[in-house]
């Protein structure tokens, strides 16, 4: 991970982990009590017929994925969607869609409507992570 990317990373229990890594240093923003709610996409469904291994390495590495969502992203961008803290906000909602975005909604007070940001996500360079999972 180069110094112009940010990985946002969520884990079903509320904790919330935003690093970025250069060179030299390394830097990690962790947040707990992040409330998670965990929408089923259509791929959810065929996840039976695909685990059929026995309960073995397949199956495992699915309820992980299930149990963690992450991205990466472009660092500029994810600095505008943080902007919108200066807004008068009802509440502000994000979503994490692996592979293709991350989103920010925020309901804004007053009636005046709301914002939605979209950040694209940029493709790991390899689909093994921090902990050995592949």
């Amino acid at each position: 991970m180069d110094a112009k990317i940010v990985m946002l990373s969520i884990e079903s229990n509320g904790n919330l982990t935003v690093s970025a890594r250069a060179e030299l240093v390394e830097v990690a923003t962790f947040y707990k009590g992040i409330r998670v709610v965990r929408v089923q996409s259509q791929d959810d469904d065929n996840d039976d017929d695909d685990c059929k291994d026995g309960g073995g390495k397949k199956q495992k590495k699915r309820q992980k994925m299930k149990d963690r969502a992450k991205t990466r992203m472009d660092i500029g961008r994810f600095s505008n969607v943080l902007s919108c803290k200066v807004l008068n906000t009802i509440h502000t909602i994000g979503f994490i869609i692996e592979g293709d975005a991350f989103v920010l909604h925020a309901q804004l007070q007053d009636n005046l409507g709301s914002v939605t940001y979209y950040v694209p996500v940029i493709a790991d360079d390899d689909e093994t992570d921090s902990d050995g999972a592949e």
